[in-house]
């Protein structure tokens, strides 16, 4: 009798465990806070609903591309009761209530990993990874501070690597789609940092839409070499080959390397004779490839040309010859020189007793260009003023005309 009770019990257990027990993809979790200062507490956000009785493990132990490397420690959170999406889930960094401990879990500040999986240790169900707190966490090398990312996850969309100091907390969109929010974590872009205190729990909950909606995949990149290329939704940074919700605006941003600038951007492959380091894709309804090409900043190479001012035979000195809005005066052999590019242009001169010139076009086209100009004196007329009171001369009469004053001679003429 009493084996039979003890059987009886451990079916109902088993069955009662299995019964509540969620079963987890890859992705269906994100972890949003990780530290390695302070008590190494960390939160996650499911993103699909939680049965009461769901386990999930969570491990320092590096994973070497077959099976865990021993030594540290795992922390195993059973939910007491059911959880909806989005709902942060804690581990304040004590043993207790839904959470368990074995071995010793110690996240390490010169590098280490948080592995989440479901299921033994022996035949683990990877669900996400985060590293961090060195330059090359997901590269195993035999040591408790570095790991295979299991093949399983995807680094960037169910595994992250977010930088080489000590305490990361994500700090980007919180509502969207479960694939949206997925890629939004996996961004390091849109998590922050601080290496002297840990983060304490993370403060928001996400909504995650009822219904999905459409989704397109975005990529991008850079033809060929000599710059980079990066794009953003809502002002967040996204990833090349993320799902961006449909109906938004994709805004890609060009950097040229040096001495270079835009060629061309494409979409899909065809060209949007578009040289400007900004392309906005509006109102995403469709699967989108944007690229764009870089190219050298042309060589900007000037010519003479050479102005040479006469009256028909003799050189003009100090003509002022004017080409937009540069003007330059002949010198003594009437010669006044330009540096221009390739281009259509018009020039005008004017010197002092000479007949203007205005609006005379002309071109440059590879190479120097004389330009002789021959201006025409301008006519000059006699004009003789007789002052007399009447009758007789008034000798010493200042006549002005202009700015010029003449006095009358003896016989009042000026």
């Amino acid at each position: 009798m009493k084996r039979l009770f003890t059987l009886t019990v451990a079916v109902f257990a088993l069955l009662f465990s299995s019964f509540g027990q969620t079963t987890l993809s890859p992705g269906d979790l994100v972890v949003v806070n990780v530290n390695a200062d302070g008590s190494d507490n960390f939160d996650f956000i499911p993103l699909i609903d939680l049965q009461t009785g769901t386990v999930i493990n969570f491990t320092d132990n590096a994973w070497n591309g077959t099976s865990f490397r021993t030594g540290e420690g795992i922390k195993t959170w059973t939910a007491a009761a059911n959880v909806s999406k989005g709902t942060v889930v804690s581990f304040s960094g004590v043993t207790g209530g839904e959470w368990t401990s074995s071995g010793s879990y110690a996240i390490a500040n010169s590098g280490d990993n948080l592995l989440v999986y479901q299921g033994s240790a022996a035949t683990p169900t990877f669900l996400y990874g985060v590293g961090w707190a060195s330059a090359s966490p997901w590269v195993f090398l035999d040591n408790a501070n570095t790991s295979e990312i299991p093949s399983a996850l995807t680094l960037n969309s169910t595994a992250i690597y977010l930088g080489a100091l000590d305490n990361y907390q994500y700090n980007g969109p919180t509502s969207g789609t479960a694939a949206q929010l997925l890629d939004f974590v996996s961004n390091p872009a849109n998590w922050v940092v601080n290496d002297a205190a840990a983060y304490s729990a993370y403060p928001n909950s996400f909504t995650i839409t009822a219904t999905e909606t459409l989704v397109y995949s975005v990529n991008f990149s850079v033809t060929g070499s000599n710059g980079t290329i990066s794009a953003t939704v809502d002002g967040n940074a996204i990833l090349n080959g993320a799902d961006i919700e449909g109906g938004k605006d994709v805004v890609f941003t060009a950097t040229p390397a040096v001495d270079y600038q835009v060629a061309d951007w494409t979409l899909n492959t065809t060209p949007l004779s578009n040289t400007n380091t900004t392309y906005t894709l509006s109102t995403l309804a469709a699967n989108a490839i944007v690229t764009v090409e870089f190219e050298l900043i042309p060589t900007t190479t000037t010519y003479d040309v050479t102005f040479t001012v006469t009256d028909g035979a003799n050189p003009i000195v100090g003509a002022a010859v004017t080409v937009g809005t540069t003007t330059v005066n002949t010198d003594a052999t009437g010669v006044a020189v330009f540096n221009l590019i390739d281009g259509n242009y018009t020039y005008g001169v004017t010197a002092t007793g000479y007949d203007a010139i205005s609006s005379v076009a002309f071109s440059v086209s590879g190479a120097n260009l004389p330009i002789a100009v021959s201006m025409s004196l301008t006519p000059v007329y006699a004009v003789t003023f007789t002052v007399t009171d009447g009758t007789n001369p008034i000798v010493g009469a200042a006549v002005t005309v202009g700015t010029t004053t003449v006095n009358t001679d003896a016989t009042g003429v000026a």
